[in-house]
């Protein structure tokens, strides 16, 4: 591995475990018909979370990221170039969301093998064209939970601007404090907390902003928040996010391009399991086949390299 290899290692330590989560015990009696929808999925689950670890998998082995010091391994003095910044923001962005959703599939396909249903948890949230969006798609039982036992009880929108301010940054300082127990991650809170309440003043002005704007916006709002949540510390977050604006120069080229790409299509055009079941009334054998074969392909080429633990279960 050359040295602007070793400039971007191992992108992947920090996140959060997936509490929330509740079993709901279902009778199959009452099910009636959607009882074969949730079989289908059942099989679905599996293989879909299979296949988003696969990419993760691929990213963790093959594409290299600065994210344990946000500087160059081979030599600590240099900042990172423009390039390798790029690479390793994306890449962890892709590699968080392909490592916790991975799990969260495969969990909700062995609980519906014992006739539990575990509520959604991703959809497709970097799809999201605004901030508000993306919550209501990432990490769902979180969010719902947050929303349910803090937002409300502490005032909601329903008690004029000033409760609601307070009560979104509250939430979400919260929420970030519930990752972990240091500053980046509070602020990785706040951050999102200020960007819900400019969306909602946004919104209210009704000039919403055209698709493709408000989700590179959306996108580049997530990405910074990334950076923030990752960091060890502050003068860490800020040095590589001066090293993304360009600030320290423009070097360096993304590396590994064609791998980041495909991590973007699966983050993108992999539907959850949920969605997959909403759309299927009965199960269709086409369908278990091919997710068989897509679960038999990743179990033997994700087994070929060193073990990888999953991010969210170091929290």
């Amino acid at each position: 591995m050359d040295a602007a290899a070793l400039a971007a290692t191992d992108a992947l330590v920090l996140l959060d475990g997936a509490q929330g989560l509740g079993a709901v015990p279902v009778d199959v009696r009452e099910l009636g018909c959607d009882f074969y929808a949730a079989s289908g999925q059942k099989w679905m689950c599996g293989p879909n979370g299979l296949g988003y670890l696969y990419v993760r998998d691929e990213l963790v082995t093959s594409l290299p990221a600065p994210w344990p010091s946000y500087g160059n391994v081979a030599d600590p003095t240099r900042a990172l170039d423009f390039g390798e910044a790029w690479t390793a923001a994306l890449a962890f962005s892709f590699q968080l969301f392909l490592d916790f959703s991975a799990y969260t599939e495969m969990a909700i396909g062995s609980a519906l093998i014992f006739g539990l249903i575990l509520p959604e948890n991703f959809r497709r949230p970097y799809l999201a064209t605004n901030i508000r969006d993306f919550w209501g798609r990432w990490h769902i039982s979180l969010s719902n939970f947050l929303r349910d036992y803090l937002y409300i009880p502490l005032g909601g929108n329903r008690h004029g601007a000033l409760v609601y301010v307070c009560a979104t940054i509250a939430t979400m300082g919260l929420c970030g404090l519930w990752h972990g127990a240091g500053w980046t991650f509070v602020f990785w809170g706040l951050w999102h907390g200020v960007g819900l309440i400019v969306c909602r003043g946004w919104q209210q002005l009704k000039r919403p902003l055209p698709g493709v704007a408000g989700w590179a916006l959306s996108m580049l709002f997530v990405l910074v928040g990334w950076v923030l949540f990752r960091a060890a510390d502050f003068s860490t977050a800020g040095s590589i996010l001066i090293s993304l604006s360009g600030a320290g120069g423009i070097s360096g080229t993304l590396q590994k391009l064609p791998l980041l790409v495909g991590a973007a299509f699966a983050c993108a055009l992999i539907p959850s399991a949920h969605e997959i079941m909403n759309k299927l009334t009965l199960p269709r054998p086409e369908f278990a086949f091919g997710a068989a074969a897509l679960a038999v392909y990743c179990i033997l080429e994700a087994g070929r390299g060193p073990p990888l633990n999953f991010i969210y279960f170091q929290f």
